[in-house]
């Protein structure tokens, strides 16, 4: 896997997405996900993307704090098949309704090839949720483990097809987005 270099994808005010960059494309192309080029999603909005309730609604009231001119920036998991993606995300407004999310690999570290993450897997209905931050993998209730710790605990592929992937975030990525969300409100 080489070098990356940053992705940027645009919103207008209204939550469109209204640009990609080339890397945004290769990454999709790389990984299988051609439902992801600029052509499948320049015009779709930002939430169609975003299956899950809680995670929808923190982007939400991300965005309502870009918007009032504080830019965002966080780190989060970005895994591929055989790596591990530390990653850094800058959210930030252009002043004129749009906003700018920039994403840069921070550090990769390889690991054993994981099939889950693979977009051109067969999955079954059943539908596994990982932590779109820290990338663990929800396998109880409250419970969040590594992919590959969640594969054993599960028995993910001892069954045909895989699960599907959906992706939610999890109480301990929640709860300081939360504490800064609050805390942005009173200032």
């Amino acid at each position: 896997m080489r070098t990356q270099e940053p992705v940027v994808y645009r919103v207008n005010f209204s939550d469109e997405i209204i640009f990609v960059n080339e890397a945004w494309n290769r990454f999709a192309f790389e990984y299988g996900n051609l439902h992801l080029v600029d052509a499948q999603v320049v015009g779709r909005r930002l939430d169609d993307f975003i299956s899950e309730p809680v995670t929808r609604e923190l982007y939400k009231e991300i965005l309502k704090i870009v918007r009032r001119g504080q830019a965002v920036e966080f780190q989060f998991r970005c895994d591929v098949p055989e790596a591990r993606r530390l990653m850094s995300m800058t959210i930030e407004t252009n002043g004129e309704g749009e906003v700018e999310f920039t994403s840069s690999v921070i550090n990769v570290e390889p690991r054993p090839y994981q099939r889950l993450l693979w977009a051109k897997s067969a999955y079954a209905a059943d539908l596994l949720t990982i932590c779109g931050w820290c990338r663990k993998v929800k396998v109880g209730r409250g419970v969040w483990l590594e992919l590959e710790d969640a594969v054993k605990a599960l028995g993910i592929f001892e069954a045909d097809p895989t699960p599907g992937v959906s992706f939610g975030i999890c109480y301990d990525c929640y709860v300081p987005w939360i504490e800064k969300i609050e805390s942005d409100k009173t200032e």
